[in-house]
C-alpha cells in the first residue's frame, strides 16, 4: 500500500502528487503535503516508550502553545487522528497521525550546526535559548503531559540487559533515584522533551525558523530539557548562556549532568539494538565522562 494512498485517506483535500518525504525518524516518517502544511505518520512499534502516547503528548502541546508567542514558530496543529486496524493506515501499519502547519528552515544536525560560521552559530545559539526560555516561563505546564519520572525509569529498566557492562544495578538505582525525585519536583516547567539539533529548523544564516517534534513533551525540571544539548559542549555552552540570561537563574549542573547521563544510556541501548558500532562508541565515551 502506497504512502499516497494513506495520505489521500486521511487528507482528501490534498493533492496526493505533491506529497514529499521531508524526513524519517524512530517512530514514524514526516511528509511535505504541498499545500503549506505537512503530515507525520507514525509507526507501531519503533523504539523506547509508547506510540499513542507519544502522539497523545505531541497532539495536547502542540494545542496547549496555539495562542502563545515564542521567539520561533513552533507548528499549528490542524488534525490529528488514530486510525482503525482496518483502515488505509492501519492496513499499511500506521499507528496514529498528525497534520501540522509547515515551517520555514533547513533541518540541521550537529555537523551541520557546527559548519555554520562562528557568528551564524552564535545567532542561532541564542534564539534556540531564548526560545527555550520563553517556553519555560509560560504559563501552560499544567496543559503538557504529566512529569514523565516514571517513565525515564522505566526506560533505564528496559535498556538495563543491554547496558549492564557500563551501568552496575547500583548506578542505576542512584539515576533512577534522583530522576524519580527530580521529576517530582515543584519547579517543574513546560519541557519540549527532545531538543536536540535534529528537531530545531534554520536557514543558512543561522535564523532560527522553527522548533519541531513535540513528541516528549512534558512537564519536567527545566534541566531535562538539555539532555541532548549537554552532549554537545560547543553549541550548549552558547545556548546556557542565552537561557539564563533570559531567565535570571543559573541551570544546576548535577541535574544536567543527570539528564545527559540517562540519555547517553538510552544512546548506548538504541545504537546497539541497531548495531551502529560508530554511535555507540559516541555514546560511551559520553557515558564514561559523565559517570563521575
Amino acid at each position: 500500500m502506497t504512502v499516497a494512498r494513506v495520505i489521500a485517506s486521511l487528507a482528501p483535500d490534498v493533492d496526493t502528487a505533491k506529497v514529499a518525504l521531508l524526513g524519517q525518524g524512530v517512530w514514524g516518517s514526516t511528509y511535505d503535503l504541498g499545500d503549506g502544511t505537512v503530515m507525520k505518520l507514525i509507526r507501531r512499534f519503533a523504539g523506547l516508550g509508547d506510540a499513542v502516547e507519544l502522539w497523545r503528548n505531541e497532539t495536547r502541546a502542540l494545542g496547549a502553545m496555539a495562542d502563545l508567542a515564542l521567539p520561533c514558530p513552533v507548528p499549528r496543529l490542524i488534525a490529528a487522528g488514530t486510525p482503525g486496524s482496518d483502515s488505509e493506515a492501519g492496513r499499511a501499519g500506521w499507528l496514529a497521525w498528525i497534520r501540522m502547519s509547515r515551517l520555514d528552515g533547513e533541518a540541521f544536525d550537529d555537523d551541520k550546526v557546527m559548519a555554520l560560521a562562528p557568528t551564524a552559530r552564535s545567532v542561532l545559539a541564542h534564539a534556540l535559548g531564548e526560545t527555550l526560555a520563553a517556553l519555560h516561563e509560560a504559563d501552560i505546564a499544567e496543559a503538557f503531559a504529566d512529569p514523565r519520572g516514571d517513565l525515564d525509569t522505566g526506560y533505564l529498566d528496559e535498556i538495563a540487559p543491554v547496558i549492564g557492562d557500563v551501568a552496575d544495578p547500583v548506578l542505576l538505582d542512584t539515576l533512577k533515584a534522583s530522576l524519580a525525585e527530580m521529576a517530582a519536583a515543584p519547579d517543574t516547567v513546560a519541557n519540549h522533551g527532545d531538543v536536540n539539533t535534529t528537531n530545531i529548523l534554520a536557514d543558512g544564516d543561522g535564523r532560527l525558523t522553527g522548533l519541531i517534534d513535540w513528541a516528549e513533551a512534558r512537564r519536567d525540571w527545566a534541566e531535562a530539557e538539555f539532555c541532548h544539548l549537554r552532549l554537545a559542549p560547543e553549541f550548549f555552552a552558547p545556548v546556557r548562556a542565552a537561557y539564563e540570561a533570559r531567565r535570571g537563574l543559573r541551570l544546576d549542573d548535577r541535574r544536567l549532568d543527570l539528564a545527559a547521563l540517562h540519555n547517553a544510556l538510552i544512546t548506548v541501548a538504541i545504537a546497539r539494538r541497531r548495531g551502529d558500532k560508530e554511535e555507540e562508541a559516541w555514546g560511551l565515551e559520553w557515558v564514561a565522562r559523565l559517570r563521575g
